[in-house]
C-alpha cells in the first residue's frame, strides 16, 4: 500500500457542529417559528439512476429533518404527468423548499420559482445561465468527471494494480471512466511510478464477482455501483475498495474495513445553509446564490475513512486552481 492520499474534509465539521446542536436538549420546549406544513421536498422521477445528485440530496434533506424540525419528502413526478401542476400542489401542500438533481425539471424550475417568491429551490446539476437563474433559485454545478479524477488519483496512490468497475446505466458512466484513467495518469506522472488499471463494465452482482475472480486479483478496486452490488463487498477482505455515493460521514450504516474512501458530493451544507435561509424568511438573494467550482467549493470530494483529517495534496490544489 502506498502513502494515504490527503483531503480537505473542513465542511463535514460544520455538519458534526450542526449535528451536535440538534443532539443537545434542554428542559424548556421550543416552539418552531415555521408552519407544521412546511416541507422539504426532493423532487424526483419515477425512475432512478445509481450515482445521481438525489441519494445524497435525499439524506441532506433527512438531516435537514433533524436539525431544522422542518418536514423532509419526496415528490414522485410520473412520466405522463404535468410537471408544473404537480410542483403546484406541492407547494400548496407544504412544500417551500423543492431539491432536486433531475435535469429534465430544470427548465420547469425555473419557471416556477419566477412565479412564486417566497419559496426556494435548490437545484444540482444542468446548466444554467446568471441571467435566467431566479434570486430564490439555488444552483450548484453537478461534475462527476472532475470527482473522478480526484477518485483515479487517490485508487493509484492506493496499490499498483487497479480495477475501475463501472455498473451499466451509472450516472455519467463514460465521463467517469476518463476521468478516472486521467486521474490515474497523473498520479503516475507526479510519483514517476507505473500503475496497471483494468476497466469494465457490469450488470450484475454474478458480473461483478465474476470480474473479482480472475487472477492475479487487483490490489485496489473502484467501484461505481448501487447499493445491491456493494453488498458483496465484504466477501473480498483482502482486496481494497473505493466507493462512490456511500454517504461517507452522513449515515451509520457500517461499510466493510477493506472499504478505504469514497467520491461524494459535497452539498449537504448547502442544503442546510438554504433551509437556514428559508426560516429566516431570506429566500431572495442578489445575485443568485451559484457554485460552478466542483473541487473549489467541495461539490465532489474524495473521503477517506482511515484519515478523516487529511490536507489537500498538490495535485488537487492544481486542479482547483485551473477551475
Amino acid at each position: 500500500m502506498r502513502t494515504s492520499f490527503t483531503r480537505s474534509l473542513g465542511f463535514l465539521g460544520s455538519l458534526v457542529l450542526l449535528g451536535s446542536m440538534a443532539a443537545c436538549t434542554t428542559n424548556t420546549a421550543t416552539e418552531p417559528t415555521h408552519k407544521a406544513a412546511t416541507s422539504i421536498c426532493l423532487i424526483k422521477s419515477t425512475s432512478t439512476v445509481p450515482g445521481s445528485a438525489n441519494r445524497e440530496l435525499a439524506q441532506s434533506a433527512v438531516q435537514a429533518q433533524v436539525v431544522f424540525g422542518v418536514r423532509a419528502r419526496e415528490v414522485v413526478i410520473k412520466d405522463n404527468e404535468s410537471v408544473s401542476l404537480r410542483l403546484l400542489r406541492a407547494l400548496q401542500a407544504g412544500c417551500v423548499l423543492m431539491v432536486t438533481g433531475e435535469r429534465k425539471y430544470l427548465d420547469e424550475l425555473v419557471t416556477f420559482a419566477k412565479g412564486h417568491t417566497k419559496m426556494l429551490v435548490v437545484f444540482v446539476g444542468g446548466q444554467l445561465a446568471l441571467v435566467d437563474q431566479p434570486s430564490n433559485f439555488r444552483w450548484f454545478k453537478d461534475d462527476p468527471a472532475a470527482g473522478a479524477k480526484l477518485a483515479g488519483f487517490r485508487a493509484a496512490e492506493l496499490g499498483e494494480t487497479v480495477s475501475l468497475i463501472v455498473q451499466n446505466g451509472y450516472f455519467q458512466a463514460k465521463a467517469i471512466t476518463e476521468a478516472f484513467r486521467e486521474g490515474v495518469q497523473a498520479y503516475e506522472q507526479v510519483s514517476g511510478q507505473a500503475v496497471t488499471l483494468n476497466v469494465s463494465s457490469i450488470g450484475s452482482v454474478a458480473e461483478f464477482r465474476t470480474n473479482l475472480e480472475v487472477q492475479p486479483q487487483p490490489e485496489v478496486v473502484a467501484l461505481f455501483a448501487g447499493p445491491t452490488i456493494w453488498k458483496s463487498v465484504a466477501d473480498y477482505p483482502e482486496i481494497t475498495f473505493l466507493g462512490a455515493d456511500l454517504q461517507f460521514g452522513q449515515t451509520v450504516t457500517e461499510l466493510p474495513e477493506n472499504v478505504v474512501a469514497s467520491l461524494e458530493r459535497g452539498t449537504t451544507i448547502h442544503l442546510l445553509r438554504a433551509v437556514s435561509a428559508l426560516l429566516d424568511r431570506d429566500v431572495i438573494s442578489t445575485p443568485p446564490i451559484r457554485s460552478e467550482k466542483t473541487l473549489g467549493d467541495a461539490l465532489f470530494e474524495v473521503r477517506s475513512l482511515t484519515d478523516p483529517t487529511d490536507n489537500f495534496t498538490a495535485y488537487l490544489q492544481s486542479l482547483i486552481e485551473l477551475e
